[in-house]
């Protein structure tokens, strides 16, 4: 498939059944599991506190995801980070952490950084002008460093549309769209995607059933066939795409099933 399909980070490893997103104790261990599937690539993620057992804070983690995805034959490191979910987003604190971020992803070629925004964060007309100042001097702080940014807001699709605009002229610039957040927003979603297609660059693939909760793909109450259809993804989608999805009871058979899934919503 000339698509490039991944999967978010500790996916592929068993855990209880309660457990989503957990960085996994054994993260190179991974790359053995994904080549069991029909994926092409891990896409990592910091967490909302710093855990230096996580590769990314270190200069010999840093080599050691250089090597392992060296072997795979679509390297393009993706990090989506959490920090700034906790965290203030227009904080200093946060800023130099992003910044910090950034430095350390320049260490690869081509590296893409998904940063988090939540609606509650920028509804008020104070706090959106300052969301947009701080997320444009990432930008161009991303731009000297060669690094992609992303960014997954949390919100309707009025505001969303709004962000776009405010930042659309910076280069660097483009979102993340996930199916399972905007199901949680509008269930018809769909036409969202006729404006925002244009600035997304990655998606986050993810199923919900009509309480919203993350369910294994196919066995939600999400339409993938008719969200491709208005991504009108064969002529115009460029970017990738990973599932954040349920891992279900046998992750890598889940993984295998999203590929079939997916698949066949395309062709």
């Amino acid at each position: 498939m000339f698509l490039k399909l991944g999967i978010m980070q500790g996916r592929l490893t068993k855990m209880p059944p309660n457990v989503l997103q957990k960085f996994p104790k054994n993260w190179i261990k991974e790359f053995e599991y994904l080549k069991k599937t029909k994926l092409d690539y891990i896409e990592f993620f910091t967490e909302k506190e710093k855990n230096y057992k996580n590769p990314f804070w270190s200069y010999e983690g840093l080599k050691r995801i250089k090597k392992e995805t060296s072997l795979l034959k679509y390297k393009r490191i993706i990090l989506c980070d959490n920090f700034a979910i906790k965290n203030s987003f227009t904080s200093q604190k946060t800023q130099e952490y992003l910044k910090d971020l950034i430095n350390r992803l320049s260490f690869f070629k081509n590296a893409m950084l998904i940063i988090p925004i939540f609606s509650k964060k920028i509804q008020d007309k104070q706090n959106f002008t300052s969301h947009i100042k701080h997320s444009s001097m990432l930008l161009k702080h991303a731009m000297k460093k060669n690094v992609k940014i992303s960014f997954e807001i949390f919100n309707k699709d009025k505001m969303i549309r709004k962000f776009c605009l405010k930042l659309s002229k910076i280069k660097n610039f483009g979102i993340t769209y996930d199916t399972g957040n905007a199901y949680l927003f509008n269930k018809n979603f769909y036409n969202e995607l006729n404006f925002l297609k244009k600035f997304v660059n990655h998606i986050h693939l993810k199923d919900r059933d009509k309480l919203g909760r993350n369910v294994e793909l196919g066995k939600g109450e999400i339409n993938f066939k008719k969200f491709f259809k208005e991504l009108n993804f064969k002529k115009k989608y460029k970017g990738t795409i990973t599932f954040e999805t349920n891992r279900g009871n046998d992750p890598i058979k889940t993984a295998n099933n999203n590929y079939e899934i997916i698949k066949n919503c395309l062709f």
